[in-house]
Parts: C-alpha cells; structure tokens; sequence
C-alpha cells in the first residue's frame, strides 16, 4: 500500500511547488515528488539505504516539523513543513520497513 503525504503551504519552500512524500510498504522504498516550474523531480530512495531519520519540532511555525533522511553514502535531504503527527508517521513507518 502506499502512503502519500504532502506538506503545508505555508512553510519555507512549499508555497507553490510542495515535496510530497510517497512510502511504499510493498516496495520498501520512499519517494520524494519535487515540482518545479517545468516538469518535476522524482528520488527514490530505498529503506534499507536510510541509515537515520530525525525530526527537528523548533522551526518558525511551532506547529510545523522538519525531517532529516541521512542516506547510506553521506547524503542529507531535509523536508519540511509536516505536522508533529505525520512526521512521527513517516519516522516510524520507515523504521518499521528496515527492520523486516
């Protein structure tokens, strides 16, 4: 099954072109969608390469999350704008894929 989640608007970098979050239980694997003014950018990303997800709650909107994916190999991404719910979500959710 797959889960999508997207990102508020009024956060930093998603007022027009919002990262959504596609898991895929299945698959094993975290898709991150990013719009840009011509055609997008899709990164698949498998769970066993994520080595750590952490949550940062101390952005400017105090109702808003941050996520950090640390990749196997050095690579950082960071999202933002996901509610403290859906944040949790997605942390547990890939925690629970690399552990099958």
């Amino acid at each position: 099954m797959i889960h999508r989640f997207e990102p508020s608007h009024f956060s930093k970098g998603n007022h027009f072109f919002q990262t959504t979050i596609e898991i895929d239980d299945q698959l094993r694997s975290v898709t991150l969608h990013r719009p840009k003014l011509i055609g997008s950018k899709t990164v698949t990303i498998l769970a066993l390469n994520i080595s750590a997800v952490t949550l940062n709650t101390r952005t400017e909107y105090f109702y808003l999350c941050e996520i950090t994916l640390l990749i196997r190999g050095g690579n950082v991404l960071s999202l933002n704008g996901f509610s403290p719910f859906e944040a949790r979500r997605i942390r547990e959710m890939i925690d629970e894929m690399k552990v099958y």
